[in-house]
């Protein structure tokens, strides 16, 4: 495990097109100051910062990037709020993914200005990443050896925005589903000509 290295300040690295920090065991917390990287443009094939161990909250700053892919946060212990900036990100055009964190309160209906983003995904279950032939219990999953391993997972309150309904270009959304291997989640379509999409049948 390390922590992102102090001399490393992001709002110096203003003309850097990609940051690419997945899968680095990084522990601490995400900086404001990448939010002055007006000019990334994606995170790279390990998207962002997915698959470390970061805490604490998503900067607000986020919302000031530009960024068109790779905007995955999954696999991390961010907690509180999804903030209601990052519906700014309005040149994401491929995935948002904020599963396998701690995060909780209500989804921002500011994601519905996500137009161009193909698939958002804010929490969903072990069983539904996993091909295993038993049943997968609450809050686990299985690696790649098939040991049983613990996961965090988001719980979110209150209703789906009705404003997640502009989203045409979306072809996945996946809030949570039910852990078993037999049970299907609910598909709807929340737009008219977006396919179906697959979508938690409630909220916590």
């Amino acid at each position: 495990m390390r922590s992102l290295p102090p001399h490393l300040q992001f709002g110096l690295l203003t003309d850097v097109t990609e940051l690419n920090l997945g899968r680095n065991e990084i522990t601490g917390t995400m900086p404001s100051e990448i939010g002055r990287m007006t000019k990334l443009v994606t995170g790279g094939s390990y998207g962002l910062v997915r698959e470390n161990q970061l805490t604490g909250s998503l900067p607000t700053e986020l919302g000031n990037l530009q960024i068109k892919s790779g905007v995955l946060f999954y696999y991390n212990g961010l907690s509180q709020t999804i903030p209601t900036q990052l519906g700014r990100l309005t040149a994401l055009a491929t995935a948002l993914a904020l599963q396998r964190n701690v995060l909780s309160g209500t989804l921002p209906t500011q994601l519905g200005s996500l137009a161009a983003t193909t698939e958002l995904v804010v929490g969903s279950h072990p069983c539904n990443e996993y091909s295993v032939s038993q049943k997968c219990p609450s809050c686990m999953a299985y690696d790649d050896f098939g040991a049983c391993i613990q996961v965090p997972e988001s719980s979110f309150s209150g209703s789906l925005p009705t404003q997640l309904g502009r989203l045409s270009a979306l072809t996945r959304f996946e809030l949570k589903a039910r852990c078993s291997t037999t049970e299907k989640p609910v598909v709807s379509p929340l737009h008219p000509t977006a396919p179906l999409l697959r979508i938690a049948t409630h909220l916590c």
